[in-house]
């Protein structure tokens, strides 16, 4: 988390002289910080804050409208801010209700000023007004806090809309068993904390409306990897559903507005290297499978109803044939040692719902998620038989 409130503070306090080299992109972010309550989401929002007081850049914490966002970025002393929304969750909540417009104009108005900053944007004329003004490159950053319940309790609309899609989803640690970084084989930490000594280095953000947009180059290994994962994630988007296909439609612009930020405070001469979009990617990698899992674990997902089946068939199948339940040795869902537990065989449950086995998997794995069930492999010689225990009723 702090990691991702240190992006966000690097990346607000940049302006809209900054663009990516023939591709006029800039390097804003959307940030929303999970976390139950006590995870350091404040102290995380605090860093934002004293980043944007040390550069003198202009931060709003208290927006309740569409025209409020506008006058913050669009009428200030800069055409740029910084907005820091707590529980943004609630927010979120209220643009799902069609009934609340003035949820939806603040909707529209965040889908708009994270991409005008690549171009430009006009605010609402006011009665009496002779011309209509435009702003060129307005610079909006947003980070907001939110816990994983009211995330979950969000619609699918909040991504197929293309606000979710937008925004790094950013976890506490503590609400994981093992080091997500991990996963997609980033061990040094060392790596990561260069990146967080930013506030040591001397640097001219000053607006200057009359200086031409400074260009962050991109070295030739770099654009190879950038133009390989593009064409990578475009296949990945035609064999996906459509909700996964919008969380994949943002991931390589995230990434090049994270290695943007990154290689704007290395050098005053910028240039994102292939580490730095590597990194960028990873990042953008374990933001997006956070999305990915908040979305399969919304109440109105599919998985979430083939879930929901499986339990309550496995609670049906455990008291009326107990005889199908087992004693195995499994790995101790702690993982501190074994345990012996009463389970039953995947293929039997699988069987008797008349699914096929990918999608038993996939519930199960989605149970064994939210601690309902212990989905494993039974220890010894030979091949492994995998099992389902039913933890909790």
């Amino acid at each position: 988390m702090a990691i991702g409130a240190a992006l966000a503070a690097m990346s607000a306090v940049l302006n809209g002289r900054y663009e990516l080299d023939g591709n006029g992109l800039r390097p804003n972010l959307y940030t929303i910080l999970v976390g139950s309550t006590g995870c350091g989401k404040s102290q995380a929002q605090d860093l934002v804050s004293l980043v944007a007081s040390h550069y003198k850049y202009p931060c709003k914490t208290d927006v309740g409208s569409a025209e409020g966002i506008e006058d913050t970025v669009l009428k200030g002393p800069d055409p740029k801010a910084a907005l820091i929304l707590d529980e943004i969750g609630h927010l979120f909540k209220a643009m799902e209700n069609g009934k609340d417009s003035n949820a939806l104009k603040m909707q529209r108005k965040l889908l708009q000023m994270f991409s005008s900053s690549q171009t430009g944007a006009s605010p609402r004329a006011k009665s009496g007004e002779s011309t209509v003004e435009f702003f060129k490159n307005p610079y909006m950053t947003l980070i907001g806090t939110t816990t994983e319940s009211r995330m979950e309790g969000l619609s699918e609309e909040m991504i197929s809309s293309g606000l979710l899609t937008r925004c790094l989803i950013v976890k506490a640690r503590n609400t994981y068993q093992e080091n997500p970084f991990d996963k997609v084989g980033i061990s040094k930490q060392k790596e990561i904390n260069n990146y967080l000594s930013f506030l040591n280095k001397p640097f001219d953000i000053s607006w200057n409306s009359g200086k031409s947009n400074t260009l962050v180059k991109i070295a030739p290994d770099a654009a190879k990897l950038w133009e390989d994962s593009d064409k990578y994630m475009r296949a990945v988007m035609r064999d996906s559903e459509e909700l996964n296909r919008a969380i994949c439609s943002r991931t390589i612009e995230k990434a090049l507005r994270i290695a943007m930020t990154i290689a704007i405070w290395e050098s005053n001469e910028p240039i994102i290297t292939r580490s730095i979009l590597q990194w960028a990617l990873n990042f953008v990698q374990i933001s997006d499978g956070h999305l990915i899992k908040v979305k399969n674990e919304m109440a109105s997902s599919e998985l979430m109803a083939d879930a929901n089946k499986l339990l309550n068939r496995l609670r049906e199948y455990h008291n009326s044939k107990p005889e199908k339940f087992q004693l195995v040795e499994c790995d101790d869902p702690n993982g501190v040692g074994t345990i012996q537990v009463y389970a039953v065989k995947r293929k039997e449950i699988g069987d008797n719902l008349s699914w096929d086995m990918k999608r038993t998997d996939e519930a199960c794995n989605q149970l064994s998620e939210s601690e309902h069930i212990h989905y494993f492999k039974k220890k010894g010689v030979g091949k492994a038989s995998w099992y389902i225990r039913l933890l909790s009723n």
